[in-house]
């Protein structure tokens, strides 16, 4: 990742305050159901992103990241998040806990409700290339002094991956964009997508993959399955997660991390750690 350069003071925010310094980051590109799903099925594709060497004014939220020095981002997507705040989560929850094991009936189950429109949208989402998707954070975050969203534009995804990064670079602009009426913009309501007319994205970096890796190298799979731990958490002060959402995040994210320390602990803390 490389932060933009001349970024005038509104953006130049935590992660993207030094103009022109560049960060190693490792992305994994992943189907969101929790079920197995073919890839052809229409649904939303999720994008999470670690960005190494990291340090800025204000610190970290926890220990972790004082310990690994990175950033944690997650992607959808989605614009809007069909799981809109606390209340509302828990029962989509409990309803996908308790049908887990039958996808179908668990759609019924959300065909029965007044916000069925909401909750089926992510099945609604064009199934194209995963290199073709603009990602987006699907919640608020602090930006420095600000708050905002931020975004990424730009068995058969498998293939697709595997075969363009084998002759082919990707780059995708890093946007943001930020919170100019909280009237208007709502940081605990994450079904209400910030309108992009009236407060546009505006891109802080930019992110380059190289060509000529082989992005389903059994190693590497084995190792992010073992060892990487994505939390949107994990970083700046300076880009706190906001909203009953984050907020549940955290206890969850929590809970699931120390399964896996019992498990497979380790730290990542450098790019140079991955196969």
């Amino acid at each position: 990742m490389r932060v933009e350069s001349n970024l005038p003071q509104h953006l130049a925010q935590g992660l993207f305050s030094n103009g022109g310094k560049e960060y190693p980051l490792a992305i994994r590109y992943a189907n969101e159901p929790s079920f197995l799903q073919d890839d052809k099925a229409p649904g939303p594709r999720g994008c999470g992103m670690k960005v190494f060497d990291v340090d800025g004014p204000g610190g970290f939220l926890d220990s972790a990241g004082e310990q690994t020095h990175t950033q944690d981002f997650t992607f959808n997507n989605a614009p809007l998040l069909e799981l809109k705040d606390l209340p509302n989560t828990l029962e989509i929850f409990s309803l996908r806990e308790q049908w887990f094991h039958n996808p179908e009936t668990l759609k019924l189950k959300l065909l029965d409700r007044e916000d069925k429109d909401l909750e089926l949208a992510p099945t609604t989402l064009p199934n194209h290339h995963f290199m073709g998707y603009t990602m987006y954070s699907q919640s608020a975050y602090r930006y420095g002094d600000y708050i905002a969203n931020a975004g990424s534009n730009r068995e058969q995804h498998s293939i697709w991956l595997r075969e363009y990064f084998q002759s082919h670079d990707a780059e995708f602009d890093f946007r943001i964009q930020l919170c100019r009426n909280l009237a208007d913009q709502s940081v605990e309501d994450c079904s209400i997508p910030w309108d992009e007319e009236k407060y546009p994205f505006e891109t802080v970096a930019k992110v380059t993959l190289p060509k000529g890796q082989d992005v389903f190298d059994s190693k590497r799979r084995a190792f992010w399955d073992d060892h990487m731990k994505l939390n949107v958490w994990y970083g700046l002060e300076a880009h706190r997660p906001l909203g009953s959402v984050n907020r549940l995040r955290k206890s969850l994210y929590q809970a699931s991390v120390k399964k896996r320390a019992d498990l497979n602990a380790a730290e990542v803390k450098l790019m140079s750690q991955i196969p």
